[in-house]
């Protein structure tokens, strides 16, 4: 794919060269752990867990095998514990109720071609126009997390190695694409192509959105995530031979984190090895998505409340600055009131494994230059041991 495209109005997703490949199997190598084989099962709903399905334990080629004419595959085999996985992406419906909830930011409403500003028609189509760090936030809120690149590719592929999600023919009717005549002009309600189901029963992992994954690679661009899939969009299709088409299900590539394109959703998995670990693990040296959770959220409630608690202010407590990242947040704010004693308050919070707040630094003092500096001089060592992102802290915290 030339560079040119990837100015799109939608961005495109790129397929990495040969360094990227290594780097993201030297990646799942590190990150994913064996376990013993299993044998595929026919699809099964979790009766739990709403529309889930199981992805039994395996080992399954990953990757391209080699062949003529072609550099830079990565195949390997792969083993994976059993893992739970959305049996179709997440809906507009689905993500607006968590934004709702004050758990996820909200799609830009100046973009009026995303499915969330669409309404009712497109509440069953897939939520889009979304970044990486938005998509992870909506997976934690429900208990979940992003697939890992690997994950996505098993429950795409099974065990025999097809070349994309429903057998080795070309894609025709068993997506939701923009085909070279006729076909999809945007999205499709999730789960509208069951012929293009995988060996599990798992819907839309061709087409319709691309998915974000929890795997993470450096590109000439930077550290770029990996996306699988790919969307409703195909450029140049005319052009294009089959086996270079994005629906491929052997095939990643990788767009940069704070992307939100048309043709870029996600769905969620729970179980399988990464259970348990962040979806925002981001590497040394990233840039991490930070944000402002909204002032209704459970986040920001809990925030307040336990800084609150800790100033031991009776009044209220103004809110200066707050930004989360990961499982980390940075907060200043002062007491209301001018008897308020003492007036202002800086704290560095941690999310624990349980999912509740807790208190890495505060102090308390006077709303004052040197309380602000006496507070930095205590943040140093923890944010180099931490790698802490720089967004947490910029004005008017920490510079």
């Amino acid at each position: 794919m030339t560079a040119s495209s990837r100015e799109r109005g939608a961005r495109r997703a790129r397929t990495p060269a040969a360094a990227g490949l290594t780097a993201i199997a030297s990646l799942l190598a590190l990150a994913l752990a064996p376990a013993p084989a299993g044998h595929a099962r026919p699809p099964e709903a979790s009766a739990g867990d709403g529309a889930m399905v199981r992805v039994p334990a395996g080992r399954f080629f990953m990757g391209e095998r080699p062949r003529d004419g072609r550099d830079g595959h990565a195949g390997h085999f792969v083993t994976l514990p059993e893992l739970w996985i959305d049996r179709t992406e997440v809906t507009a419906r689905d993500y607006q109720t968590c934004v709702a909830a004050g758990a996820c930011p909200a799609v830009d409403a100046r973009q009026p071609r995303c499915n969330a500003n669409l309404g009712a028609g497109a509440a069953d189509h897939p939520i889009n126009c979304v970044e990486w760090g938005a998509a992870a936030a909506f997976c934690r809120w429900k208990g979940k997390r992003l697939p890992a690149s690997a994950e996505w590719e098993r429950a795409a592929r099974g065990d025999d190695e097809r070349t994309y999600p429903w057998g080795k023919e070309r894609p025709r009717n068993q997506l939701c694409w923009q085909r070279e005549e006729g076909g999809a002009a945007h999205s499709c309600p999730v789960g509208a192509h069951p012929a293009g189901a995988s060996p599990y029963g798992v819907q839309d992992l061709a087409g319709n959105v691309a998915e974000w994954t929890a795997t993470r690679v450096p590109t000439p661009f930077g550290i770029e995530y990996v996306v699988r899939g790919g969307g409703w969009q195909v450029e140049d299709l005319a052009m294009a031979a089959p086996d270079e088409l994005e629906y491929r299900a052997d095939r990643p590539s990788t767009r940069d984190p704070t992307d939100a394109a048309l043709d870029l959703g996600f769905r969620c998995a729970k179980g399988g090895a990464r259970e348990g670990a962040a979806a925002a693990d981001w590497a040394p040296g990233e840039a991490p998505y930070v944000f402002t959770p909204p002032s209704t959220s459970p986040d920001h409630k809990a925030i307040v409340e336990l800084v609150r608690a800790r100033m031991k202010a009776g009044a209220e407590l103004r809110v200066a600055w707050l930004k989360l990242s990961g499982d980390w947040a940075y907060f200043e704010g002062h007491a209301a009131g001018k008897a308020a004693s003492p007036a202002s308050a800086n704290a560095l919070l941690r999310r624990t494994p349980e999912g509740r707040w807790e208190l890495a630094e505060l102090l308390v003092g006077p709303e004052t230059d040197d309380h602000r500096a006496d507070f930095r001089a205590r943040l140093e060592t923890r944010r180099a041991k931490a790698k802490l992102p720089q967004g947490l802290f910029s004005d008017p915290g920490i510079p």
